[in-house]
């Protein structure tokens, strides 16, 4: 085979493989747009909830700023609003009634001593925090931890990236609900 023709064998196939590249990264941004559309199909913003849940948020929440309301499917409302420099986030039914309120906790070391203790006493002590929130619902306060093994190494020594739970803690520091996330 010639210079030329090999030259030119390699442009084709070049060619063939940015084609292929394009139609791939086409087909993928294709589907991220059709998974975005579900998802916000799910939960979508709203200009203002039925009267009966704003009327529960304002009596529970009179310090709320900068509110934005958003439904699952008009099945719960969800404000999202800014108190004491925290941005919660409050459940409510339909009808007004208060479902939960999720409240940041920016640091582990801002939990409850009880918390904290009962985490470094769990299995998943040596975990990465990734997000912590103060839940409170009408029977309980949890503390949800997110936490991932992805510094870890599994036992051939290879890095395990893919383990992900949310653990609950209640006030005193007892493991009360483990959930693996997909």
């Amino acid at each position: 085979m010639t210079f030329a023709a090999l030259m030119l064998s390699i442009n084709i196939k070049a060619t063939k493989m940015r084609t292929l590249t394009i139609v791939l990264t086409a087909g993928l941004l294709a589907g991220a747009g059709t998974a975005q559309a579900n998802d916000s199909a799910r939960v979508h913003a709203i200009a203002a909830p039925p009267q009966p849940v704003a009327a529960a948020f304002a009596a529970r929440f009179p310090d709320a700023r900068d509110v934005k309301w958003k439904t699952a499917d008009s099945k719960s409302y969800l404000a999202h609003f800014k108190t004491r420099d925290k941005k919660d986030v409050a459940y409510y039914a339909p009808n007004g009634k208060w479902q939960a309120t999720e409240t940041p906790v920016s640091w582990s070391w801002k939990l409850p001593p009880a918390v904290r203790k009962g985490w470094r006493n769990s299995n998943y002590a040596a975990w990465y925090i990734v997000k912590i929130n103060k839940v409170a619902t009408p029977d309980q306060t949890l503390y949800c931890l997110d936490v991932n093994n992805m510094p870890l190494l599994d036992d051939n020594h290879v890095f395990n990236f893919e383990t992900e739970y949310k653990l609950y803690f209640s006030p005193d520091g007892r493991l009360v609900r483990e959930e693996m996330q997909p």
